[in-house]
């Protein structure tokens, strides 16, 4: 036949790659997410694990540090004594004290070590649920052009053959409408960013200029 002919089916045919490379990404969309959602629900067992290991510890601090200072008075009323108390009593008192205080300073190394590490992992569950928003919103898209694509295949088969093109025409036309906006929105998005942070850098460099003008170009 003529290519004018031939159109529809070549649209067709552009039309089915379309949707198999969008479905292709929205499978690895899912994929990604469902492995997000164990990698968040890995970190969120690891953190409350590691905050009652820390609960836990905080209250052992609590009553050492309460021994501790018990200890600190016997030994003393010890020294204060010397006739009353033996230099075995006194012995024993101070190596209690010292006792005390290795456990307690361990436990409270320790207990900042878990701190740090809690918070490094809450910082990471955070990213990692900012990741998983970002590609659910994404699949969202995908999904809705999927839609709108497949949609337009139904009708098409309903259609008269003289009327095929022009309704996939419109429904690419739809398509590419949907994609520009969202190019759009993060083009917008991109030049945002870059213009707070040339703004910060620009002030930065005049703070700059005043006390170590010798660094500006070095800086630029």
């Amino acid at each position: 036949g003529t290519v004018q002919e031939n159109i529809p089916e070549m649209l067709e045919e552009i039309k089915e790659a379309l949707i198999n490379a969008i479905e292709e990404k929205r499978q690895g969309l899912i994929e990604m997410i469902a492995d997000v959602e164990e990698k968040v629900a890995g970190l969120g067992q690891e953190i409350t694990s590691l905050k009652e290991e820390s609960d836990e510890i905080i209250r052992r601090l609590a009553l050492i540090d309460g021994e501790r200072r018990r200890a600190r008075q016997k030994l003393a009323e010890i020294s204060a004594d010397p006739e009353r108390y033996g230099e075995s009593d006194l012995r024993e008192a101070f190596l209690a004290v010292e006792r005390l205080a290795a456990e307690f300073s361990s436990l409270r190394a320790r207990e900042e070590a878990l701190r740090r590490q809690i918070a490094e992992l809450e910082d990471k569950f955070n990213r990692y649920l900012d990741l998983k928003e970002q590609a659910e919103n994404f699949l969202s898209r995908l999904s809705v052009i999927l839609q709108h694509l497949r949609r337009g295949a139904g009708e098409m088969e309903e259609a008269p053959p003289e009327k095929v093109d022009k309704k996939l025409a419109l429904k690419m036309l739809e398509v590419q409408e949907e994609e520009r906006r969202w190019v759009a929105r993060e083009i917008h998005d991109g030049l945002a960013q870059i213009m707070a942070s040339a703004s910060l850098r620009l002030e930065y460099c005049l703070r700059l200029l005043e006390k170590k003008p010798e660094e500006v170009e070095e800086e630029l």
